[in-house]
């Protein structure tokens, strides 16, 4: 029985061992994925440092990741990625902060005169989602006015060039007025219905024609006390005969 507790303790500490050897290993091939170290002194040269590091490894080369990086006045960036056969293919960055958005885009005039126009309109940056490469991004900036209304500048930067941006906005914003009025006509389509239903079952069965209302009954309690009307009983009374005769003097 010892035997058998023995081989186990030692099989345990084998397997903890393996991980934590494929979990150095992935440690190592991430801090020296180019990549990830370009990103790293983008963030560095941004005033950011790293603040945590979680590995999830399935080997010495292979996994997922995700980093958290911060500046001294508490912003906070977020960095997700995973790693294939020892290479990182790319990294997402998402951040409340005013993330740098590549130095091909900042410098973009098309971009420039969009955020231009985004500020004049009463909007401010609100979110910053980046999937990085080695040849480039892929950029979506979130503005937000005082009301909650967003705007979306979208961009892609491929190999040191911008090849698309465009602006996503909703000038016109809600139809309040339409959907005041839509709300109206519901509301009264509702009430006409009801009403039409209420008249309906209030509504009392029609005697038969020739016949006053009030002599029908009214369930079988009165069956007995029913009265025959009067058209009824005229039918029903026999045809008298007269005779004439004629008289002599």
């Amino acid at each position: 029985m010892s035997q058998d507790t023995s081989a186990l303790k030692e099989q345990l500490q084998r397997e903890a061992a393996e991980k934590e050897q494929e979990k150095n290993a992935f440690n190592s091939a991430l801090d020296a994925d180019p990549l990830v170290q370009q990103v790293n002194e983008t963030l560095v040269a941004d005033g950011y440092s790293r603040a945590s590091v979680d590995t999830n490894p399935t080997s010495g080369s292979d996994g997922s990741f995700a980093m958290t990086y911060q500046n001294a006045a508490g912003e906070q960036v977020n960095l997700n990625g995973a790693m294939t056969q020892g290479v990182v293919p790319s990294v997402t960055e998402q951040s409340a902060a005013a993330l740098n958005v590549t130095a091909p885009l900042a410098a973009n005039t098309t971009y420039q005169s969009f955020v231009r126009t985004l500020g004049d309109k009463g909007y401010s940056r609100n979110t910053t989602l980046m999937n990085v490469t080695l040849s480039g991004a892929m950029v979506n900036v979130t503005y937000l006015t005082d009301k909650g209304t967003p705007a979306f500048v979208n961009a892609t930067v491929e190999n040191g060039n911008v090849t698309e941006v465009s602006l996503g906005l909703n000038e016109n914003g809600p139809d309040y007025l339409l959907i005041a009025i839509i709300a109206v006509v519901l509301v009264i389509a509702a009430v006409c219905v009801w009403l039409i239903w209420r008249r309906l079952k209030a509504r009392k069965p029609v005697p038969p024609a020739g016949c006053p209302a009030g002599t029908a009954g009214s369930g079988p309690a009165r069956l007995s006390q029913r009265r025959p009307c009067a058209c009824s009983q005229r039918l029903k009374q026999p045809t008298t005969a007269t005779s004439t005769g004629t008289h002599t003097a």
